[in-house]
């Protein structure tokens, strides 16, 4: 017992506080995971192929999930490799086919990006200073978002911070960089570029820009880069093969992508640089505190326009929470570039000139992006630790200036951090709670296995089911509700009215529980029954 109560104490304090930033980032990332996993189109998508994988029924797909909007049609679509749904396969095998597992491998990079962005904090700031961040990114609703239902994009901040360790590893010891890291670095950069087409350019672009310095320095580094580059190659080997096979169809698709064109072909570049920048602002108040839009909405932009849409922008915005956040990022982006030049020592250094290039090179990746229109924050997980980085460096420069002032400043600024997280996360776990998240955009599995369970105890168990639906919901929710109807042993078809439907089948019929919703008939037959499931209602018809 002395034994083992000496080793408890001989372990550092910074290490426990690691420990229960680390266990309340898996509570928050874990608690109801399987009633509150997000199940949409793409996640019913792969689970089936996945499932097709795991049965023999096909072979391991040799490329990825693809990408939105990268084609004119389905079949033109490009698609990443194909690791994220290896990973699936391999979940499916170890804990069953189902729904949830294909999510773990999600949540799983989620935890394990907690502890390893501590790490990566540590190369720059102070013990202190990284458990203080690192806390709040434990609690980012942000981060807790994208790390709790199955999508390929979601791994990407864990990958994000393995490739800069490893890049920032390379650029400190050069020639020496042991063989632990020439692996992870490319591991890091072969899974990475799997995951989306942004991130296959970023990492692609700031491992060229990297490997151009080193070699600038110390030409005998050329080894090891190019063990770097066979280690990511290899695990690139499944789509390579396709591209051989199909006479390079896939990475032709990306070249000709319609992204690159559409608004973006059609406004200045000054336009679209300006659109970039307030979506770079906006995401990193958002990312931090879980305030404001949802998307970018070019707030900025619209600020500074004598328009319609600029005058309407003015009359509604917040001003003190805009001009905080622009006066962060400005600050922030200033002081890292200030930091960056007056740094004495080499690894801080390389840290700080490693962060502003990979920042710069996403920032021009994804003007093309913003150009299209495409303004969703999840395209900056990949650049989640910017207002990270940024905030850890505003602090270091205020607590130099007046300690005592601006550690308590510190404190209360991260006690309101945490709550404006905290409160987002309550506002939707209180939604999922009351089973109102299938609101017609989003669909939750939890709430839709208990529809379909309705349905099969009510008539579907028996054979074929049918199925109407609002128009809010005709493209949104039946592609899930048809798969766990199989997974449950009945088969539901939808249907776009009763006269598709055969004598005596049972049919029912989805709509939104509204208070003036249908009375006794639907679609002009009767109602033989009805549920409410939060947002929505299920009717059962007589024909």
């Amino acid at each position: 017992m002395e034994y083992l109560k000496a080793k408890i104490s001989a372990v550092p304090r910074h290490v426990w506080i690691l420990g229960f930033i680390v266990l309340a980032g898996v509570f928050l990332r874990t608690y109801r995971f399987h009633d509150w996993l997000l199940f949409e189109y793409d996640q019913v998508r792969d689970t089936a192929a996945i499932e097709q994988v795991v049965s023999g029924e096909k072979p391991w797909p040799l490329l990825g999930p693809t990408m939105r909007a990268s084609g004119d049609t389905q079949e033109a679509l490009f698609r990443v490799g194909p690791i994220y749904y290896y990973f699936q396969v391999f979940s499916a095998k170890i804990f069953g086919m189902k729904a949830e597992s294909m999510a773990y491998p999600d949540v799983f990079f989620g935890i394990l990006a907690i502890p390893l962005f501590y790490f990566f904090l540590r190369k720059y700031f102070r013990t202190d200073a990284s458990l203080y961040l690192t806390l709040l990114y434990a609690v980012s609703f942000f981060a807790i978002r994208y790390s709790r239902f199955a999508w390929n994009p979601n791994p990407i901040p864990f990958f994000s911070i393995l490739f800069l360790l490893s890049m920032h590893e390379f650029l400190t010891s050069g020639e020496k960089t042991s063989k632990r890291w020439v692996g992870i670095a490319g591991a890091a950069i072969g899974i990475g570029i799997q995951l989306h087409a942004i991130v296959l350019l970023l990492f692609g672009l700031t491992s060229a820009v990297t490997a151009f310095y080193l070699l600038k320095k110390n030409r005998s580094v050329w080894k090891k880069i190019l063990v770097v580059l066979a280690v990511a190659t290899t695990f690139n080997i499944p789509q390579m093969a396709s591209e051989w096979q199909t006479g390079f169809a896939n990475s032709k698709s990306l070249l000709s992508s319609p992204v690159k064109e559409g608004d973006s072909g059609k406004r200045s570049v000054f336009s679209i640089f300006a659109d970039d920048l307030s979506c770079t602002v906006e995401s990193n108040g958002y990312i931090l505190s879980s305030l404001g839009r949802e998307d970018c909405g070019f707030a900025y932009v619209k600020s500074l326009e004598d328009s319609r849409a600029g005058r309407a922008f003015r009359e509604t915005v917040f001003w003190p929470e805009f001009a905080a956040v622009l006066l962060f990022s400005v600050f922030g982006y200033a002081l890292l570039a200030y930091r960056f030049r007056t740094e004495r020592n080499e690894a801080k250094k390389n840290f700080l000139g490693l962060n502003m290039a990979f920042l710069g090179i996403f920032f021009l990746v994804t003007l093309p992006v913003i150009g299209a229109n495409f303004k969703e924050f999840r395209y900056f997980n990949a650049v989640f630790l910017a207002p990270y980085l940024l905030l850890g460096l505003i602090m270091q420069f205020l607590v130099e200036k007046r300690p005592l002032v601006f550690r308590a400043g510190a404190a209360l600024l991260g006690i309101f951090l945490i709550a404006t997280n905290v409160s987002s996360l309550y506002r939707m776990s209180v939604r999922l709670a009351d089973r109102k998240g299938n609101d017609g955009h989003a669909v939750y599995l939890g709430e839709t296995e208990a529809m379909i369970r309705y349905i099969g105890e009510t008539g579907g168990a028996s054979g074929d089911a049918y199925l109407m639906s609002d128009k809010i919901y005709s493209g949104n929710i039946s592609l899930q509700m048809t798969y766990l109807a199989k997974r449950d042993g009945f088969t539901l078809i939808k249907v776009p009215g009763p006269d598709n439907v055969p004598g005596g089948a049972a049919l029912f019929y989805v709509a939104q529980n509204r208070e003036n919703g249908f009375g006794t008939e639907v679609e002009g037959l009767a109602v033989a029954g009805a549920k409410d499931f939060g947002e929505m209602r299920i009717y059962r018809l007589e024909r």
